[in-house]
């Protein structure tokens, strides 16, 4: 296939929905995820430069990442970087020194990069009933649908206003299906908040690009015992896990392994910049194929990424954009887009017959929010649904073998 046609390809592929959706993504991303990498840095005690370094290399290593993978597969990668992550580390700021944090990134991105070539996670994923992985899913994205009613508490006349305006979208004549709900409710929202003088005015910039620091790593076993298992665990057994079942239920075939790899890779430059561990990202991936044809959902990445990266470079301007916004209004926002990928989870668990009580104990495990030995629900919703459907629903398996 010449370029010529691979543009011609790309460019058709850039859609509406792919515009919207890739831009409604990083705009989730750049919000309520940003607040809790500046929690985290606070409690470090981190200047504002290593901080711009930190936000740097997770939106705009992660947008990096994003565009080859979207392009060479043709597939929505959503990459970025672990939430979780982030959250783990700002308690450890008070028991290590930033150097061996980063030193903690550094031998958790070797190890996701050893277990990507040997092979390991694809075994692993296919070891964990399909069902119990969507109903994790399901369990770890319907707080974000009751952000919407949370939203009739604290914003409601622009909550109401934006959730009128998604569910007229598609009963509008001529144009409903041609204009994606989420927009006009994000139109619906901005027109409610400049009606009610809510918005507030940005403050002045310093600096307009980001400075990113090349940090050395130190090696201390306490915090190597301490960071690397639950690093590690944040990717593969929540983000990832997250985007595989989201992408897999449109019809995707995410190459595991690869992305495994690749985010081992890209935690390293990521690490010795200040950031945790990269990962396929799970609520910012429902948001891309929320809507539109799925052959151009890569296309929605290609935008999300390329948004991304922007992001990064522009680091101090971004981050006052994203302040601007109350964070109720994009929680709303990105409720109302989760909600067509929360029903189909919902389907994907419980409608098959097979895996329905596996199913049941991962959504009720990831919905609790519980944190056993520093690891959040979403991973042990893969554990204890997994244990769940292997002591009562064994035939479920063998059925299942039987028909691969």
């Amino acid at each position: 296939m010449s370029l010529a046609v691979k543009w011609r390809l790309l460019l058709g592929a850039l859609d509406r929905h792919a515009i919207v959706n890739g831009l409604l993504a990083c705009l989730f991303a750049t919000t309520a995820p940003l607040s809790i990498l500046l929690a985290s840095a606070r409690q470090g005690g981190l200047d504002t430069s290593l901080v711009s370094s930190w936000i740097f290399a997770a939106y705009g290593i992660g947008g990096a990442l994003t565009v080859p993978l979207a392009l060479y597969y043709r597939q929505p990668l959503g990459m970025g970087w672990s939430i979780p992550a982030a959250a783990l580390v700002g308690p450890a700021f008070a028991q290590f020194a930033f150097s061996d944090i980063v030193g903690a990134y550094v031998v958790t991105a070797l190890l996701l990069l050893a277990l990507g070539l040997t092979r390991t996670v694809s075994l692993l994923m296919r070891a964990i009933p399909l069902p119990v992985m969507m109903a994790m899913t399901a369990g770890v994205f319907l707080p974000f649908g009751i952000n919407v009613l949370h939203g009739l508490v604290d914003m409601p006349i622009t909550t109401s206003a934006m959730s009128l305006a998604f569910l007229a979208t598609p009963r509008l004549p001529g144009v409903g299906q041609k204009i994606p709900p989420v927009l006009t409710a994000l139109a619906a929202g901005l027109a409610a908040m400049a009606f009610e003088a809510s918005v507030p005015p940005a403050a002045a910039i310093d600096h307009v690009l980001a400075h990113p620091l090349l940090l050395l790593p130190t090696f201390s076993w306490p915090a190597l015992v301490a960071l690397v298992l639950p690093l590690s665990v944040t990717v593969i057994g929540i983000h990832n896990p997250q985007g595989f079942a989201v992408l897999r239920q449109t019809g995707h075939a995410p190459p595991v392994d690869v992305v495994t790899d690749a985010c081992g890779l890209a935690s390293v430059p990521m690490a010795l910049l200040g950031c945790g561990p990269a990962c396929l990202t799970g609520p910012a991936n429902a948001i891309i194929v929320s809507s539109g044809d799925p052959r151009r959902h890569y296309a929605a990445a290609l935008v999300f990424g390329m948004a991304m990266l922007v992001f990064g470079l522009f680091a101090p301007v971004a981050v006052e954009l994203a302040a601007s916004l109350p964070a109720e209004l994009i929680a709303v926002l990105g409720g109302l887009a989760l909600l067509p990928v929360l029903r189909s989870t919902f389907v994907a668990a419980f409608s098959g017959g097979r895996f329905t009580f596996g199913a049941l104990v991962a959504f009720v495990t990831a919905t609790s929010g519980i944190a056993l030995f520093s690891v959040g629900a979403a991973f042990w919703a893969l554990i204890f649904g997994t244990a769940a459907s292997l002591a009562f629903e064994h035939k479920d398996f063998r059925q299942a073998a039987g028909t691969q």
